[in-house]
């Protein structure tokens, strides 16, 4: 099931918004790493090569279309949780012995109104939001960050969701309704994300309306809530 990612292609304002908004991290991360070495003469010209380094990359390649390339310098860190698990809408009784899933299911928003009806999609993808809320609320957390980010221009546009999408960018945190949104948004591919608080919490997005999230905690509450949305916990490591 797993697939190729696909760069995605974005308009000359969604470029500008987020090379100004990854040029701050940058230079955040720049001033945060002279600090760590005060006193030192290499601090400003160690800096200073960094900073050439990355804006000569970034003028190469002509973008950032793919985020992960800029977060090689920016990343907030992986979340190493002590639990993860993997959240789905595939009964686990019916995979192989390799884990690959034996029935011709629906695995994609695109194929609504082809292998599954407008209003069967809606209430799946309902349960895959609230099982994160569940997850949030238990671990009583009301903000995360977004560590990973990428956006599909022609898909945001088909959801309308361009506010929501202009004010985004990796670092950020976000509230629970935001999240809402956002999940949203990656369910139905218009973007893909990773968000998180270190070592605490995460929710991870896969591909064929896989998600996993990890919980510093047991959660079970949680995965009580999870399983009476008809949807699966497996405990399971994201690939992410």
């Amino acid at each position: 099931m797993n697939k190729k990612r696909t760069f995605y292609s974005y308009t000359s304002k969604e470029k500008n918004s987020i090379y100004g908004k990854n040029m701050i991290l940058l230079i955040m991360v720049l001033c945060y790493d002279s600090s760590l070495i005060l006193n030192h003469e290499e601090a400003t010209s160690s800096a200073m090569s960094r900073l050439l380094f990355i804006l000569l990359f970034l003028i190469e390649v002509k973008l950032p279309i793919e985020y992960n390339y800029v977060m090689f310098f920016i990343d907030l860190g992986e979340c190493m949780v002590l639990n993860s698990w993997r959240i789905t809408k595939y009964n686990p009784l019916h995979r192989n012995n390799e884990g690959s899933y034996l029935y011709d299911d629906w695995t994609s928003f695109h194929e609504v109104g082809k292998k599954v009806s407008l209003a069967d999609y809606l209430k799946i993808e309902e349960a895959y939001i609230q099982a994160i809320v569940a997850f949030m609320n238990e671990m009583d957390i009301s903000t995360v960050y977004i560590h990973a980010l990428e956006f599909s221009s022609n898909e945001i546009q088909n959801q309308h969701a361009s506010d929501l999408t202009s004010n985004l960018w990796i670092g950020k945190g976000i509230s629970i309704e935001e999240v809402k949104e956002l999940a949203k948004l990656t369910l139905r591919e218009a973007v893909w994300c990773k968000l998180g608080i270190k070592n605490l919490f995460f929710v991870h997005f896969g591909y064929d309306y896989y998600m996993y999230i990890g919980a510093h905690s047991n959660c079970y509450g949680a995965r009580e809530s999870v399983d009476s949305l008809g949807l699966y916990v497996e405990k399971f490591e994201s690939p992410y």
